[in-house]
């Protein structure tokens, strides 16, 4: 996903889902939002399989895929 300005929030969470998203990120040397935003991710990507389908969402994912190895050559070309 494409980096877009940070905003920051303020929201609440219980202390145990808090907790064991911080051991994550201290685990995987990350930092908090980065682990948050990961988490965040992988539920929109969930909604979006609900709502396309697995046949469209699979061919989805395959288009992005292909995009990304696009960008990834472009850019190694121009370094």
């Amino acid at each position: 996903m494409a980096m877009s300005e940070q905003e920051q929030f303020s929201s609440q969470l219980d202390s145990e889902r808090l907790a064991w998203l911080r051991e994550i990120a201290g685990k995987e040397g990350r930092e908090f939002h980065e682990v948050l935003e990961a988490a965040i991710d992988v539920y929109r990507k969930h909604r979006l399989r609900e709502s396309l389908g697995p046949e469209l969402f699979a061919h989805l994912e395959a288009v992005i895929e292909r995009m990304e190895r696009y960008h990834r050559m472009r850019e190694q070309k121009s370094e």
